[in-house]
């Protein structure tokens, strides 16, 4: 192969001139503190710091003591679930979709958090600010899918930016601000034991020329983010949380992640947007920007305080992710082609009556049922109309060997796949099927009952479709795993004591106490086999 060395370091050179060019001369909020932008002041929260008042903490911490697993009605229930979603636009989609698919990987994190993606492509602030906008009935379309109710979710994530913000600031951060308080006033009148919600603004905008979506736009959104938080911790009635105080009109609010950092240049935690982080149109971000997202949610509810109690492991649950074993899929019009070998699984209906049938099979081999919860996960490759998933009794088929002609038939409708647009993982609830099947295997057909097509992610293409399953522990006061509830259980115990939540948290109440004391003096002994 011929080289040229020259060329190729005219080349870099230009690149990295141009990431160069492309800084903005900003300081982060997180970095700018007491210093100011345009003659406010930097800070994520009010005095140019980046931490809440202790007051507001103190209350945040309060309400995460409330997150706590829920029934379908919203009662609490040490056996419910916890509802964690995005609310947002095709960025917000595209990086919480990361984050999903490798916190559904994580043992370390409350197995009873169920995590939806429910941010949507072209559905900016000033779009969703409206009840009646179709969005919503898109959000709980994926929600009820999953299996949750509106009253188990009690924690979101929200990021949003508008569609043609203004030019001139503040006018554009307190137009988007203005947004973002109506959307928080539809989440809390939608879901009603919502507790937090966590609020990022936008990532590094400095390599596109798109003048709606170019910097300093992108900085400016965390001030509308820091100002509407602000205005609650001031004790606007508009976004009042506590029924002491009035009518509620909102959830407690605090910052999530903040994401922005001028281009290349490394902002105090090391934090850069390179232009490799970027999609072609330099805005959304391509899966290294998205990886950076991700990473830094995970991390913040991992180290946040106010999500200490509800995050980490307990004791009486554990996950367990089950990725494909084989996937493939078949057409009416090619009935001895096999199309097993691709990066995708795909199923349509054309108007001339073509089809094409998605199949994919789940080993349960270690499974014992009964399981809490299941979730199918595929990630969305592309298509826009909801897709069945049917139960195939005969998981003989070969992923190399089957046809169209050689297909196996379907025994009953399971649900459907909600639309999404592309990248987007998109769940389905198959708890009560996961409990009839285990430790048997489990294969389903993906179909759409009308003209058009739905595309996702095959095993091959290193996004797997994927059972997240939250399996009962069958001896949760067994905290060291020997096997034996006895002394050194009680000694781990006593250690934690007055804890909030966490692995040592035996009886699922948030709090290491006189109930966790009991369970293991109940259990005290051999575990049962």
């Amino acid at each position: 192969m011929l080289r040229f060395p020259r060329l190729e370091s005219a080349l870099m050179l230009l690149v990295l001139c141009a990431a160069a060019s492309a800084q903005s001369g900003l300081t982060p909020l997180n970095d700018l503190g007491a210093g100011q932008y345009l003659g406010f002041e930097g800070g994520l929260y009010a005095g140019g710091v980046n931490e809440p008042p202790a007051g507001h903490l103190a209350e945040a911490m309060a309400r995460s003591t409330q997150i706590i697993p829920r029934d379908a009605t919203g009662a609490p229930d040490p056996d419910g679930l916890i509802g964690l979603i995005a609310i947002g636009m095709s960025n917000t989609a595209q990086e919480f979709a990361v984050f999903e698919r490798q916190e559904d990987l994580n043992t370390g994190r409350n197995a009873r958090i169920v995590i939806v993606g429910a941010a949507q492509g072209g559905q900016p602030a000033d779009v969703i600010n409206d009840p009646g906008a179709m969005y919503w009935g898109l959000v709980q379309n994926r929600i009820h899918a999953a299996g949750l109710t509106p009253e188990q979710v009690q924690v979101i994530w929200l990021k949003q930016a508008q569609t043609q913000p203004l030019p001139t600031f503040p006018e554009h951060a307190e137009s988007l601000r203005d947004d973002l308080r109506d959307i928080v006033h539809i989440l809390h009148d939608t879901f009603p034991n919502l507790q937090i919600c966590y609020l990022s603004s936008r990532i590094y905008a400095g390599y596109t020329d798109n003048p709606f979506r170019n910097e300093p736009l992108s900085y400016q959104t965390g001030f509308a983010v820091k100002w509407l938080i602000n205005d609650q911790i001031d004790g606007d009635p508009e976004l009042n949380f506590d029924a002491d105080k009035g009518v509620v009109r909102a959830p407690l609010l605090l910052w999530g992640p903040y994401l922005w950092a001028d281009g290349p240049e490394p902002r105090s935690d090391g934090l850069t947007w390179l232009p490799e982080d970027y999609e072609s149109d330099n805005i959304h971000p391509s899966p290294s920007g998205e990886q950076k997202v991700a990473d830094l949610l995970s991390d913040s509810f991992a180290s946040d305080p106010t999500a200490h109690v509800w995050w980490r492991p307990r004791a009486d649950v554990r996950l367990v992710a089950i990725d494909a074993e084989a996937d493939a899929h078949v057409r009416s019009d090619m009935p001895n082609t096999n199309s097993g070998s691709g990066p995708e699984v795909v199923t349509f209906t054309m108007e001339n009556g073509v089809q094409a049938r998605g199949f994919v099979r789940f080993v349960l081999d270690d499974l014992v049922a009964p399981v809490r919860y299941a979730k199918l996960n595929f990630r969305s490759a592309g298509g826009s109309i909801p897709a069945s998933v049917q139960f195939v009794p005969d998981s003989t088929w070969d992923e190399l060997g089957i046809t169209y002609s050689n297909a196996p038939g379907v025994a009953g409708l399971l649900g459907a796949l909600p639309p999404a647009s592309r990248d987007i993982p998109v769940s389905l609830d198959l708890t009560s099927t996961i409990n009839a099947q285990a430790p048997a295997p489990v294969s389903i057909e993906l179909g759409v009952a009308m003209v058009g097509h739905r595309r996702f992610f095959s095993r091959e293409s290193g996004q797997p479709p994927r059972l997240v399953i939250t399996v009962r522990s069958p001896c949760p006061a067994d905290l060291d795993g020997d096997g034996v509830v006895g002394s050194s259980d009680l000694a781990i115990l006593l250690g934690a004591w007055g804890d909030w939540g966490g692995p040592f948290d035996v009886d699922g109440s948030g709090l290491v106490g006189s109930g966790d004391l009991a369970a293991l003096l109940g259990a005290w002994g051999p575990c049962p086999q």
